[in-house]
């Protein structure tokens, strides 16, 4: 190996970045709590929005409002052979509709301009309205997927 591929390897080892020591919960929380920014286009021109990560307490919630809609029971000869029918078109319509509610929920709690643009709203199906009518599905779903998994990475160790 020559001395040039050797350096190469040794500023790449450089810029690697060593782990941060957290020293309490309080940074941690912190460090959860940041504030992120999310760049995407719109019309072919680039955009930046500001989200955050839900706590565990919001996911909680958001979890109620999805899991909220039950399917209904086919009744079979003997309760044994009862069966849930998640075929069912009216279910399948309102756990559609509990899903798109909860994410708008989710939306409006981790992007701040949702709630600034209409503070105070507490009502699912009121939040969801507000969300929906206010940009395209694609960036929904673009902001949606990025407050589920803003560049979380971690890897497992000392595991046995």
């Amino acid at each position: 190996m020559d001395t040039k591929d050797t350096s190469v390897a040794a500023a790449a080892e450089e810029t690697v970045k060593k782990p941060a020591p957290i020293t309490s919960l309080a940074e941690l929380h912190k460090l959860c709590a940041k504030t992120l920014t999310v760049k995407f286009e719109v019309g072919g021109g680039p955009c930046e929005i500001q989200i955050r990560r839900l706590t565990p307490a919001e996911q909680s919630k958001i979890a109620e409002i999805a899991e909220a809609v039950l399917p209904p029971i086919t009744k079979g000869r003997t309760p044994e052979e009862d069966r849930v029918n998640t075929f069912d078109p009216d279910y399948r319509k309102r756990k559609s509709e509990a899903l798109q509610e909860a994410r708008a929920v989710g939306l409006y709690w981790g992007v701040p301009a949702f709630s600034q643009a209409k503070p105070g709203l507490t009502n699912p199906p009121e939040i969801c309205a507000f969300v929906q009518s206010q940009t395209t599905e694609a960036v929904l779903s673009l902001l949606w997927n990025a407050i589920q998994d803003p560049e979380l990475k971690g890897d497992l160790v000392n595991f046995t």
